[in-house]
Parts: C-alpha cells; structure tokens; sequence
C-alpha cells in the first residue's frame, strides 16, 4: 500500500538520533571516487568531444565505502572490511577512511588486486566521461579467509552489518553464506545491497535493497505501476512507488526473508539530491527527504548527508 509520509516523519525523528554510536561493519567492494574539474568551451578537432582545461581533482569514497561514509556521517560507529589492491588508489582510500573516522582494520590489502577507481570528468557541472579502473576475478583463498577471520572476531561487538556487493569479486555465493551463517549464530543483523545473480545466497539477511530493474527480475514481472505492485506477491506484500523516480521499495513479511528497497537508481551520482531511506525494526520503511543533503542508509549517493540537515528538513515537513 502506499506509504504515509505524515506517519513515518515523526519515526524518522526519533531513528535518527538513535542511530548515533550504533557500531555498524560494511562489508564489500571498496573503491575510489576520483574527480577531475573543469572547463568545456571548445571541441576537439581530433574528434566530437569537448576539450575540458583542468581546474582542480577530489577524491572520495565510493562503492562500500561511501555507504560507510554515509552511516559514519550519520553518527554510527563504522568499521570497513574488504579488500585492496597494494597500490597508490588504495593508500588514497585509506586516507579517505581515516579522514571519515571510519575503522580500516579490517582492509586488506593484496599485492595480486588493483583497488578500483572511477574515474568522472566533470566541466560545467555536467559529467563527460567515466573510466573504471577494475578487475572482477574472486579473491584468492588465502586473502578471503583473512578477511572472513576479521570480521568474524569483530562480529561480537557489532550492532549490525551492512554487506554491499558490486560484483567486484569480493563476495561469491560461499562466502555470502558463510557470512550470513556467521552473523545469525551471534544474532547480528545483516542488510544486503546485492548482485542479482546471487539474490538466493543472501536469504536470511534482514533486508535487500534493490533498485526498479532487479525488483522486476526478483519478482518475475514488472513492477511498473501500483497495480502490478499490489498484484506481485501474497496479502504480506507491502509496496510502496514513488513517481518520479525509476526506482521501487517492496517488502515481504520476516517470515518471508526478505525485504528490498531502491533510491534514484543504484550508483547513480546526484550531488546534492536523492532520497534517504532506513527500516526499523519491524520492517516498516522511512524516508528522508532529498534537500537533507543526499542519500543514506543502504543506497546512497556521494553526497553525505548530515544528521542536522536531515531534521531540519523533517522539520520543514
């Protein structure tokens, strides 16, 4: 059914500042968001393409590591686990950690990785081109028990784990099972923004997050509309569509396993807007509006947002 904004508003109030202290792990893909500025005002005369003079370059966390940007930026006590590639990218990663007061012990760096960099180039606000700088094969052996007895030993003081799978070979079916295993034995709440292809491997996680696309791959169906929405699953179903967005929030029952939910696409780069979303408890959703500053929660954008901004927009509501 559709989601009453007046009613979450008030539980968005009073999740946020419970939110601060929460120790939270995320576990996933890691990667750098690095930028080059600057000014377009000519073409090239080699080929179609704007000339842009450089201005300046940042750098920022991406993938896992700006989900655990944005929960750090929303007061919770974050630790990263992943791994890295023994290279100048990743020692900028780590940089990009400490500088958000977020735990690194738990990053490995391997000599056989590169750390994955995306690349925008951006003139007059508007993105000309992105190159990824990746390799997808698994982990090796070794590397991934390192990284598995980590995080297991941080596991008994964890509140909660968010694990973010960007098919960057991290995660594979066996370790997202053993992962899950791990965490239920010692009741750690685990939400999963998956790779499609290995939905099944996460059952038993508290949430999914997905985005319009994979809803309609999960669901067998597309999910176009309200009707569709009401008629994709049992009475449990809840739904919830917000016009103007590509993206959908859908939720079964506990019982069922699964929760799921989407925000402005999934790694789409919005600075400065977006939604936010959380879940309580008892998998009723929220949301938090774009003007706070960006997305949090699961899905996010590169734009944090900030606890002060977020209520004082609820507040304008």
């Amino acid at each position: 059914m559709p989601l009453n904004l007046a009613e979450s508003i008030p539980r968005l109030k009073r999740l946020i500042p419970r939110l601060r202290g929460k120790r939270i792990a995320v576990l996933g893909d890691l990667m750098l968001d690095h930028y080059l500025w600057g000014t377009a005002s000519r073409l090239s005369p080699e080929a179609a393409v704007p000339v842009v003079d450089f201005v300046e370059q940042s750098e920022c966390l991406g993938g896992a590591g700006n989900v655990a940007a944005n929960l750090a930026a929303l007061g919770a006590r974050v630790e990263a686990f992943g791994a890295i590639g023994n290279d100048e990218p990743g020692h900028a990663l780590r940089n990009c950690l400490r500088a958000a007061k977020i735990g690194e012990k738990g990053v490995l760096s391997d000599s056989k990785r590169v750390t994955t960099v995306k690349t925008r180039i951006i003139a007059r606000h508007q993105q000309v081109v992105r190159v990824d700088r990746e390799r997808r094969e698994p982990l090796r052996a070794i590397t991934a028990e390192r990284l598995l007895r980590s995080l297991f030993a941080a596991l008994k003081r964890l509140d909660a784990l968010v694990l973010s799978d960007y098919d960057k070979g991290l995660v594979t079916d066996a370790f997202a099972d053993r992962v899950l295993s791990a965490c239920h034995q010692r009741e750690v709440p685990v939400f999963v923004r998956p790779k499609t292809s290995r939905l099944y491997a996460y059952r038993g996680a508290r949430a999914i997050v997905c985005n319009a696309k994979e809803a309609d791959l999960i669901m067998t169906r597309s999910l176009g509309d309200e009707k569709s929405l009401e008629e994709a699953g049992p009475p449990s179903l809840r739904c919830h569509r917000r016009g103007g967005h590509r993206a959908q929030r859908f939720g079964v029952s506990r019982g069922g396993g699964c929760h799921a939910g989407g925000c402005c696409g999934v790694g789409e780069h919005r600075r400065g807007r977006g939604c936010g979303k959380t879940r309580n408890r008892d998998g009723q959703p929220g949301r938090v509006a774009a003007r706070a500053g960006g997305c949090t929660g699961v899905v996010t954008t590169r734009a944090w947002v900030r606890p002060e901004n977020a209520r004082n927009k609820l507040r304008s509501r």
